[in-house]
């Protein structure tokens, strides 16, 4: 997406909290945003026991590693509760 169709995909999802936009703004919050998808640097991925891996990778400015870390858990644990697979590189399957 180039940076005026996000903008105005943003204006068209803010418009009903224009109200709040303007207070919040009134305030001194500064708008800023962040990429959608970050490219990870060098990752690596060791098992350190059978029940312990090592995860290690660099992000690029402004990225946080907990979100990163956190959506990977996520997955993970979506994975487990629905009988899906464990190996990122097979398609999720739903147990139903």
């Amino acid at each position: 997406m180039t940076r005026e169709t996000m903008a105005e995909f943003e204006q068209s999802v803010l418009s009903p909290w224009q109200d709040w936009c303007l207070g919040l703004e009134a305030l001194g919050l500064n708008q800023e945003r962040r990429a959608v998808r970050v490219l990870l640097q060098a990752p690596r991925l060791q098992q350190e026991s059978e029940t312990t891996w090592q995860v290690s990778f660099g992000l690029p400015a402004g990225a946080f590693a907990t979100s990163l870390l956190r959506e990977l858990c996520q997955l993970d644990n979506e994975k487990a509760v629905l009988g899906g697979s464990t190996d990122v590189h097979e398609p999720y399957q739903s147990a139903n």
